[in-house]
């Protein structure tokens, strides 16, 4: 009889198991675009021409950065012997020097808002040469602060104050 009886609960448990792990799959595979971070997305500048730019488009050069969004920092590393001309959002207004031989990064208040595509300009006299210029994007994800100016601003809204 106490085979019996055990039966079902065996049986009850292997069901529990598999919808436990089922929902741990979709909890791992779930992404939060608000508050996660990214992983880090590398791109390679090809051969740049002297006053002529490559635009680096992230979500037509890599479509799975898409359901990451705008990217909120960057650092770019030149190593080349040419300094270059940085195009946020491929706004002519929002550029960016960095010189030859040198790394910048940027932050979320130094690029104000989202970044979705750079275009790189050759400024100097030469030619870049292929995989001279590391670009690496990523978004960081909700810090503590940022929670808490959330929920203070929630607080107080709700307060009607």
């Amino acid at each position: 009889m106490g085979n019996i009886s055990l039966a079902p609960q065996r049986a009850n448990e292997l069901i529990t198991k598999k919808q436990n792990a089922t929902y741990k799959q979709k909890e791992s595979n779930s992404y939060s675009r608000k508050y996660e971070s990214s992983p880090v997305f590398s791109f390679q500048n090809a051969e740049i021409l002297t006053g002529k730019n490559e635009l680096f488009d992230f979500f037509r050069d890599k479509p799975k950065m898409e359901k990451y969004g705008s990217f909120s920092n960057f650092t770019i590393q030149n190593v080349s012997s040419q300094n270059i001309q940085v195009f946020l959002n491929q706004a002519t207004d929002r550029v960016f020097f960095i010189p030859a031989s040198t790394s910048r990064t940027f932050e979320k208040a130094d690029i104000q808002g989202g970044v979705q595509s750079l275009i790189i300009k050759n400024a100097g006299a030469g030619t870049i040469d292929a995989d001279t210029i590391t670009l690496e994007v990523f978004k960081v994800g909700e810090q503590i602060e940022d929670a808490f100016k959330r929920l203070h601003k929630k607080f107080f809204k709700l307060g009607g104050l």
